[in-house]
């Protein structure tokens, strides 16, 4: 995942910096595009798009993506600058190939925003494949259940850590997508990306994906003819109410490779160790699930070893009561600095996510945003 929020930056980088100064932290202005609209709340950019696939497509393109059509001009440099200059040219035809994997709807989607904002579409269909192709990053999560909450309702804490690329957190939003007899969902994101890495749905029901790079199983770490990751996780979040439906739904799926699918609903939470032959539930201990970049159960588990997994689960080690603040304060204590992008704390019974977007230093030493989706979600 790296390396897709680092071409997904690249994409965004060229992007004139033209936000307005009450919102200077971040590059775009408030737009419409139709029923679409991107709008700040509490300074944090949020963009609502709403409609048919192909709707929801050119909002998108229109509003968010064709602000940053002038960096194809820079995509040699990008892969140069992280050793893909030999293997771009494979890659993007894998990737390209790849769109025959997408849902349909995903792909009328990707085609109406390439041809709305004016990237070409094998740049998009590669930033939302390219997770797929290359082991590229690594998170933290935390669940606390209902038992240890001093809600007495599920919290889901979340950190996307990446190198820290100038402009990155910039060029973070919140995109609302409300496609036409599915459910809406929200993702914190960063433009061009269609598919879902942080994500809540109007049901209550959240995901984030962390990375893994090996497997017991010794299973084929990729199928190019599986659904990319990405748009599976959005199929989740648009088709699921809970977590035995996503849990189904994955399992029915074509997978592409190896990952943790962490997963909290209303009832709480569960984690999904994904290959493309297994996938393997675990649940919490004492209250509390945590993930990190390794599988950890006796299926496929490789090795265990993990400082930020650790220093997690010595939530696991106390009866404590967690409220948000808590959930926090446990995240900071693995934050990676600057590589800190995004961090939040997610309700799902209340459908708010706390958001805290990083730059110069971690997210976790950034004030959190409550963001309340109730209202975004209505149709």
């Amino acid at each position: 995942m790296r390396y897709l929020w680092s071409f997904v930056l690249c994409l965004a980088s060229s992007f004139p910096l033209f936000a307005q100064d009450a919102h200077s932290k971040f590059v775009y202005k408030e737009q419409t595009e139709g029923p679409g609209k991107l709008q700040y709340v509490k300074g944090i950019p949020v963009l609502v798009v709403e409609g048919t696939p192909e709707e929801l497509g050119k909002q998108y393109g229109a509003i968010a993506m064709s602000q940053g059509k002038n960096l194809l001009k820079q995509i040699d440099g990008f892969v140069d600058s992280i050793g893909f200059k030999s293997a771009y040219p494979l890659l993007l035809k894998m990737s390209a190939g790849m769109l025959d994997s997408f849902p349909k709807d995903h792909r009328t989607e990707i085609e109406s925003a390439a041809k709305a904002s004016g990237i070409d579409l094998k740049l998009l269909i590669f930033a939302n494949t390219v997770a797929d192709l290359k082991k590229i990053g690594g998170c933290s999560t935390l669940i606390v259940e209902k038992t240890r909450s001093q809600t007495g309702e599920p919290l889901f804490g979340r950190l996307l850590d990446w190198p820290p690329f100038e402009g990155l957190a910039q060029h973070s939003l919140i995109v609302v997508e409300k496609p036409k007899g599915k459910h809406a969902f929200a993702a914190l994101t960063i433009s061009p990306l269609i598919g879902v890495v942080t994500a809540m749905n109007d049901s209550g029901l959240c995901l984030t994906i962390n990375e893994i790079y090996a497997t017991k199983d010794k299973t084929p770490p990729l199928d190019v003819t599986g659904t990319p990751m990405l748009l599976l996780f959005r199929r989740v979040m648009e088709e699921c109410e809970n977590l035995d439906q996503a849990e189904k739904l994955v399992r029915e799926a074509k997978r592409t490779g190896m990952y943790v699918l962490t997963l909290c609903d209303k009832s709480g939470g569960r984690v999904l160790e994904v290959t493309t032959k297994n996938v393997v539930p675990r649940t919490a201990e004492n209250g509390v699930c945590c993930t990190t970049n390794h599988f950890r159960t006796e299926e496929l588990s490789v090795h265990k070893k993990c400082d930020r997994y650790a220093k997690l689960q010595e939530c696991q080690k106390c009866d404590d009561k967690y409220g948000v603040p808590d959930v926090v304060k446990s995240l900071d204590r693995v934050n990676q600095g600057k590589s800190t992008i995004h961090a939040v704390v997610f309700e799902p019974s209340r459908r708010v996510m706390h958001v805290s977007v990083g730059g110069d230093r971690s997210a976790t030493k950034n004030p959190f945003e409550e963001i309340e989706l109730t209202n975004f979600f209505k149709k």
